[in-house]
């Protein structure tokens, strides 16, 4: 994700995965952040298209991983193996999602937090 204003990457990954960004909870809810280099607010107004194939591709690997899995081969090692694997599968799959979310984010400076507001129609 890169800052319109400054040309300059917006958040780190660590500060997008795990911090409100420089802005209120409400703001963050909102979809607001604050660029760590010039501390212009800024919202993401779409992403690219990069993230849907890597999301369709990633899906598609899950796929491939639950067809291919072996209960029995697993079960004989013991149910905390089967339930480590299947941790460990999930947590790389949100993993993948939240680097997904914060490299394809298209954003736009918002001089207004009243017009950053979503409308219902």
């Amino acid at each position: 994700m890169q800052c319109p204003v400054c040309k300059q990457r917006a958040s780190s990954l660590p500060r997008y995965a795990l911090s409100l960004q420089g802005v209120s909870l409400r703001q963050s809810l909102l979809g607001l952040l604050k660029c760590e280099h010039c501390g212009a607010l800024l919202r993401t107004v779409r992403y690219s298209n990069n993230l849907w194939f890597a999301a369709m591709a990633g899906l598609a690997l899950l796929t491939i991983v639950v067809a291919l899995f072996s209960v029995e081969r697993l079960r004989s090692l013991g149910n905390l193996v089967v339930l480590l694997y299947w941790v460990l599968l999930v947590i790389i799959v949100i993993g993948i999602y939240v680097y997904g979310i914060w490299k394809a984010a298209i954003l736009e400076q918002v001089t207004d937090v009243q017009e950053s507001k979503p409308t219902i129609s």
